[in-house]
């Protein structure tokens, strides 16, 4: 048997059988009282990192024997652009406010338990603005101060895509139903990277949070469009393809997309690929 102060404790516990198969852990927080009331008799929150404009709310010890219920106020904040919710509504893009809501529960004895929650803040909405369709290489005023400088990436279910900034940032690109499908904050940002796309219409990318003692910063794009045998990526299957997948067996050139050069789709690019795109552009089989 295990005993108790008076107090604020706290549960974790989890379910597991025979084949040590376990449910997700929880953490449980409770009081126990002594006659005459020893329980919680403060909770203080406030959002994000901004602590020293806590919100505090006092109880009677008394009166706090099974369950606390507070409506809680907290404060509408800008949108910061180091985390934001991002949403397509009606066919409009938006963003809005992400927060953290940090609890601190505190007994009579001065002891403390403290969690945080995050939370989509919908009082807080901005129109998304694109400045256009990215384009290969773009310069720019370095993005700082929770700005976020929008641009669309308009592509379709198969095509691929890579991108860097010339300076640490955060790159984050959503898809046309409001999917993070790419994100690269830091120094991978700085470093050539991307994925396949799954969806068709119209992506919405956003550059922000740059560093460094600079005053412009370079964006630099490239897009690949899924169609096979477009070894060359110039959105055509031609003689010149055969040519180009030829130099990349020989390692001549590197391969621009491989989804495009892998003709018989086994994920790699070989000699049989080679001979499949010379027979279909023989008009054989």
């Amino acid at each position: 048997m295990i005993q108790l102060t008076d107090g604020l404790h706290s549960l974790t516990y989890w379910l597991s059988n025979a084949q040590e198969t376990m449910t997700n852990m929880r953490t449980t927080y409770f009081v126990k009282t002594a006659a005459g009331g020893n329980g919680i008799v403060q909770l203080q929150y406030w959002l994000n990192d901004r602590y020293s404009e806590r919100q505090t709310v006092n109880y009677d010890p008394r009166q706090a024997t099974v369950h606390v219920a507070t409506t809680l106020n907290p404060e509408q904040l800008p949108i910061r652009s180091s985390n934001f919710k991002f949403s397509v509504e009606s066919g409009q893009p938006y963003i809005y406010a992400r927060n953290e809501l940090n609890l601190m529960f505190i007994d009579a004895n001065s002891r403390f338990a403290n969690s945080v929650h995050e939370f989509v803040d919908t009082r807080t909405r901005e129109l998304v603005q694109p400045i256009g369709e990215v384009e290969e290489s773009q310069t720019f005023p370095k993005v700082t101060d929770d700005n976020i400088r929008w641009y669309t990436l308009t592509m379709s279910a198969g095509d691929t895509f890579s991108m860097r900034t010339s300076v640490t940032s955060t790159l984050q690109l959503f898809s046309p139903t409001a999917q993070e499908v790419y994100k690269a904050e830091g120094s991978a940002s700085t470093v050539l990277g991307g994925c396949r796309l799954t969806e068709t219409g119209t992506h919405y990318l956003a550059v922000h949070d740059a560093s460094g003692n600079i005053s412009n910063m370079e964006l630099y794009v490239e897009k690949y469009r899924y169609l096979l045998g477009d070894v060359d990526c110039n959105e055509r299957v031609e003689s010149a393809d055969v040519v180009a997948l030829a130099r990349i067996l020989a390692g001549l050139q590197p391969c621009k997309n491989l989804r495009n050069a892998d003709i018989n789709g086994d994920n790699t690019v070989s000699i049989a690929d080679l001979t499949l795109l010379v027979n279909r552009m023989k008009g054989g089989n």
